[in-house]
């Protein structure tokens, strides 16, 4: 709680709108983003050709998210929604078979960015679709991004028209170069750990 951060030696925050609240409580807080970690990059490169998985939906289950993957297969789309957490190996395997990757609210009333599903995406190379309303989000650069209400339609859109593979390179490529962990950590240190 407060107190544990207020006599901490410093706080880092995963999210960059925690970071006013904790630099109230100690001045020594920073945002820690998650970037690209080689040893991050786990999967296996499954051919395109051989991905049968178009959108891969994981994570805890909503009746949101229930209506979405009906949808979708009902209009053809081959869904994987495990409805159920599934163990990380289970999802990882499930992502190496994906053509999209999703990160969708559980409900309308969220609207929270998935950092880890979203770095674990890119730098393994599966596209992935973030439903936001917060397209300046850093992150949503690297995502093919969908307004809410529209994600069945922007999938829809992505899996007829976009060279995903090409795509998830290119975000690959940029993510790596942009966002490395080792230039974050530097700056994180050097703000929060006394000399």
């Amino acid at each position: 709680g407060w107190r544990s951060a207020r006599n901490a030696e410093f706080v880092w925050c995963f999210h960059d709108f925690s970071v006013a609240a904790c630099s109230a409580m100690n001045p020594r807080t920073a945002h820690l983003r998650l970037g690209y970690v080689a040893g991050m990059e786990t999967l296996a490169n499954t051919p395109w050709h051989a991905r049968d998985i178009d959108a891969l939906l994981c994570g805890m289950p909503s009746t949101r998210r229930d209506s979405l993957a009906a949808a979708l297969g009902a209009e053809g789309v081959r869904v994987c929604y495990p409805s159920i957490p599934v163990p990380l190996a289970v999802r990882d395997s499930l992502m190496e078979r994906a053509r999209l990757n999703l990160s969708v609210q559980k409900t309308d009333r969220h609207d929270v960015v998935s950092v880890t599903r979203l770095c674990h995406s890119i730098t393994n190379r599966v596209p992935v679709l973030l439903e936001t309303h917060d397209t300046a989000h850093p992150l949503a650069r690297f995502c093919l991004v969908s307004e809410p209400g529209r994600v069945a339609e922007t999938i829809r859109h992505h899996l007829a028209h976009t060279d995903l593979e090409a795509w998830a390179q290119a975000r690959y490529d940029d993510f790596r170069i942009d966002w490395p962990m080792t230039k974050i950590m530097t700056r994180v240190l050097e703000e929060t750990v006394p000399a």
